[in-house]
């Protein structure tokens, strides 16, 4: 079964049992659109934690985008893998693109005002990395299950700070070797990559290089429309699922711009 089908189930199941967690979806979105993002977390976070220990293990950012997609599916507005032309003067592969992870369009839209517009940088740190960093050697694997129910006890009972201190291991492919890194590095590397990003999208509609033609730094995505004349505001956030058992989420960028974003996403 995808994590596409296990979180859309898994959400059903929750509806269910729980008509209360429908009301949550709702006001989580209205709040964090207002700036007060804990509803979110603690609702991601209380999702994450009926999971059983198996899923935590080696989960990947895709399945944080998923969950964010379902907990907010009604307001329509997530746009994923949402692409800019990062350098109009490269060509494909080498430099030409980049891709926001999500973004969030504003259904509470304001007339003349400035409309927060939500820009997120999504990152996943393995159960199963966090594991590896406290053994001796990185290539060990664990015996069974039970071996993880400390790590996720610790995870759960960390502050926010403590969990940017943990640290994971992981195998780079490209230097053929284990590396180990703190969650706070990875924290970082989203931060400067999300100012990168944010900034680029400030910049309006993008466009394509083609034959005889040069292109333009920008948004080109065909299910979001960039609007002269508006006053819509980027905030930028890092958000990093720790172990599948705690979520980091934090506002680091804030632009201005002088466009309207707007998400067309299918009925």
């Amino acid at each position: 079964m995808t994590w596409f089908l296990q979180i859309r189930d898994r959400i059903t199941n929750y509806l269910k049992g729980d008509p209360g967690f429908l009301t949550r979806m709702r006001a989580s979105y209205t709040d964090f659109i207002r700036g007060d993002t804990t509803p979110f977390v603690c609702l991601l976070q209380d999702f994450f934690f009926q999971r059983p220990i198996r899923s935590h293990i080696d989960t990947a950012e895709s399945s944080l985008e998923i969950a964010i997609e379902f907990l907010w599916v009604e307001q329509r507005q997530c746009a994923t893998q949402v692409h800019l032309v990062v350098d109009s003067t490269k060509i494909q592969g080498a430099g030409l693109n980049g891709f926001i992870d999500m973004l969030v369009g504003n259904s509470l839209r304001k007339c003349d005002a400035p409309n927060p517009i939500l820009v997120m940088e999504l990152k996943n740190i393995s159960l199963l990395g966090l594991w590896k960093a406290k053994q001796a050697y990185p290539t060990a694997n664990p015996r069974s299950q039970n071996q993880y129910k400390n790590l996720l006890n610790d995870l759960r009972k960390a502050t926010e700070e403590n969990l940017l201190d943990f640290s994971y291991s992981f195998y780079d492919k490209d230097s053929r070797q284990w590396v180990t890194k703190q969650v706070r590095e990875v924290f970082q590397e989203a931060i400067v990559q999300l100012d990168k990003y944010t900034t680029l999208l400030s910049l309006g509609q993008g466009e394509l290089p083609r034959a005889g033609r040069q292109g333009r730094n920008g948004i080109v995505h065909d299910k979001v429309s960039c609007l002269d004349g508006g006053q819509d505001v980027l905030w930028g956030f890092v958000i990093i699922c720790v172990g599948g058992a705690r979520v980091i989420c934090r506002r680091v960028a804030v632009v201005q711009t002088q466009y309207t974003y707007i998400v067309k996403l299918k009925a």
